[in-house]
């Protein structure tokens, strides 16, 4: 069963001492400007100063207690939404990160909230929501944003555990780091730590399911360009023949043409030869012109 907790209700457990290495992927979605590629760094323990916005996907890699943590951070522009699908089947869980100081974007990001959790490939996944920037007036509060979108009813529906936090992302990294921030991905990890084979076993099917479909279509672009150098080189021997037969059946023409109604004498061999070659250098440029058209 599903769950939705807030920070302000729960806090969570430390991470859970680990003996397995285990490696990890997670997608970090949300608008652009919200600040989802701080928000990774900071966990990352990196340096926030070097911090720019995703234009398009960013690949970060991290050591987090006894997770490697591959972070796929995706743009959040209107162009970039649609490949966010693309990503779900390979990741264990979604940090969604939203600014909750922009309030007339705040209900365009919980609608995209609700459809990203209602997606069938995040299906029991869990998903740390992020109402950052709580430095700044006006930040919406997690109690109303909860209520407001009905994440309780959607986890649930969805057998899926949220979690939120309101933080302050860029406020520092490692030992500075936001505690709402580190307490929301560490719990974020434990749920994962304790579903692991199941979700390792999704994961793993959905690499393979993608790698069958990317092998399919690099077969099919494979025929698709054989049947297309077959159909080209058909068509030109079908034009080289027809302009043989052509000049054949105009040499007969001639040969008729050239004799006299009602005379046994032969047209010189040199007229015929002349208007032969002619004639072929009149189809040799048509055939030219047929190609090229």
């Amino acid at each position: 069963m599903g769950n939705c907790v807030g920070g302000f209700k729960e806090r969570t457990r430390k991470l859970q001492h680990r003996k397995k290495v285990r490696k990890i992927r997670i997608c970090i979605l949300g608008l652009d400007g919200a600040g989802k590629s701080t928000a990774i760094c900071a966990l990352a323990s990196g340096d926030l100063n070097d911090v720019l916005p995703t234009n398009g996907f960013t690949l970060k890699e991290f050591r987090y207690r006894k997770a490697e943590i591959i972070a796929y951070d995706l743009g959040g522009s209107d162009r970039i939404r649609s490949i966010w699908k693309n990503y779900y089947p390979e990741v264990f869980g979604v940090i969604y990160v939203i600014d909750g100081s922009e309030r007339d974007r705040v209900e365009e990001s919980g609608q995209l909230l609700q459809n990203v959790i209602s997606d069938e490939d995040l299906h029991n996944k869990p998903f740390l929501v992020i109402l950052n920037k709580k430095d700044r007036e006006r930040c919406v509060d997690e109690i109303l944003f909860t209520d407001h979108f009905n994440l309780h009813r959607l986890a649930n529906q969805y057998q899926t555990k949220i979690r939120i936090e309101i933080c302050q992302s860029n406020v520092g990294s490692g030992k500075m780091i936001d505690s709402a921030l580190k307490d929301g991905f560490e719990w974020l990890l434990e749920q994962i730590y304790n579903d692991y084979e199941v979700l390792e076993k999704r994961v793993n099917e959905a690499l393979q399911n993608l790698k069958r479909r990317q092998n399919e279509e690099r077969i099919r672009r494979k025929h698709h360009l054989a049947a297309t150098v077959s159909s080209s080189t058909s068509e030109e021997k079908t034009s080289e023949a027809g302009t043989a037969e052509l000049v054949e059946l105009n040499e007969q023409q001639i040969n008729e043409n050239e004799l006299p109604s009602h005379s046994t004498v032969m047209p010189s061999t040199k007229s015929n030869a002349n208007q032969i070659n002619n004639l072929e250098i009149g189809n040799e440029a048509n055939k030219q012109k047929r190609v090229n058209f």
